[in-house]
């Protein structure tokens, strides 16, 4: 595994909106088992997620949580297969 310097400066201060961080450098910190990064991540893509389930699954509306919830976690356990977080 590669050594990655923590970005908890950054990433404190990317929660605010202060500070870009990446999600190159975010997912890299997940693959360390950050879950801190892992939590930015959602906050800056639960919107989309949503978004998307609300198109692809428009009968399912009153479920449309649960598969969020699904879409996150199958991403945290996942996340260390990326091979390119770009």
């Amino acid at each position: 595994m590669n050594n990655i310097e923590p970005i908890t400066s950054q990433m404190k201060a990317a929660e605010f909106g202060t500070s870009r961080v990446t999600d190159e450098q975010l997912v890299l910190q997940c693959q360390q088992q950050d879950a801190r990064a892992f939590e930015i991540l959602v906050r800056r893509h639960q919107r989309s997620v949503y978004a998307m389930l609300y198109r692809m699954a428009p009968d399912w509306r009153e479920h449309i949580d649960d598969l969020a919830q699904e879409v996150f976690i199958r991403m945290w356990r996942n996340i260390s297969r990326l091979r390119n977080p770009r």
